[in-house]
């Protein structure tokens, strides 16, 4: 008898394996996670701080006179959503403190600008990007407005993940842009006919990701 059970058990256990191939719902299954491209687009907040170098501003500051658009520093927030093949939709507010030269108690540059941005590679701790915006500003003294126009800017950078929710951004930006005519306090009438301004802004900030919108 012990010889017959022997030789039934190694039998009835090919049996189940059998059934189990022949009927594959009786076998356990793993779903495989949705492919990234179907996955919702992700919305950040940014918060930065940035430096602020003149370039070129003959249009502010022509021939001889006091300049007023100098070097400063400058605070942004800006709102990003961004899909998983690394393009994002960008919009940003500026607000720069700058040295006006005694012309202005201090010089106040506003922009709001709106744009696009790519990033290369997604699959390390590191995302280099490269972004363009454009929009309008306003340039003034403290609370007024001297002037209205409008910028084109570009720029490179890198995110670094600190978490998954935290991210360092460390980016550089050229500003190319135009303002109406005002006069200042000297009598130096600026930005008398059209002419493009150059500047270079470096800023580091960190994005706080809000989740899937």
């Amino acid at each position: 008898m012990l010889v017959a059970l022997a030789i039934a058990a190694p039998a009835a256990a090919q049996e189940a394996a059998d059934a189990n191939d022949a009927d594959p719902a009786g076998a356990a299954h793993v779903t495989p996670p949705p492919p990234p491209s179907t996955l919702p687009p992700d919305v950040t907040l940014e918060i930065r701080g940035a430096a602020i170098v003149p370039l070129y501003r003959d249009a502010l500051c022509p021939g001889t006179s006091q300049c007023v658009f100098n070097a400063g520093v400058g605070v942004g927030v800006g709102v990003e959503r961004r899909w998983p093949d690394g393009w994002g939709f960008l919009a940003r507010y500026d607000v720069w403190i700058l040295d006006a030269s005694s012309l202005y108690e201090i010089g106040i540059f506003h922009s709001t600008r709106i744009g696009a941005r790519y990033v290369i590679d997604q699959a390390t701790m590191v995302h280099p990007y490269v972004e363009a915006l454009a929009g309008f500003l306003a340039f003034g003294d403290t609370t007024t407005v001297s002037a209205a126009g409008g910028a084109v800017t570009g720029g490179a950078g890198a995110e670094i993940e600190l978490s998954d929710a935290l991210v360092l951004d460390i980016d550089a930006e050229l500003w190319t842009f135009a303002t109406g005519f005002f006069a200042t306090r000297d009598g130096v009438r600026r930005s008398d006919g059209f002419g493009p301004n150059l500047a270079l802004q470096i800023s580091v900030g960190l994005e706080v990701l809000l989740g899937a919108f």
